[in-house]
């Protein structure tokens, strides 16, 4: 499961819900760069916290990464 906002105090409950349940969790700023230093930088607009196109494509590409370097 990929988590957008894993900063947040109340998601952090349900990171360790699905951990315990042995799904695998990557929160997003494992996987866009510079996300976890501004994630204002990657918000559309100060009114509207979606990710941008860009945080979207860089998210996508580094997880296409991780996921063909785990295959078998």
């Amino acid at each position: 499961v990929v988590v957008w906002g894993s900063g947040s105090r109340s998601i952090g409950p349900m990171i360790e819900g699905l951990r315990a349940r042995d799904i695998e969790v990557w929160p997003a700023t494992d996987l866009v760069p510079g996300l976890a230093e501004d994630p204002a930088a990657f918000r559309l607009h100060e009114h509207d916290r979606h990710p941008t196109p860009e945080a979207i494509r860089l998210l996508a590409e580094n997880l296409a990464q991780r996921l063909r370097a785990e295959a078998p």
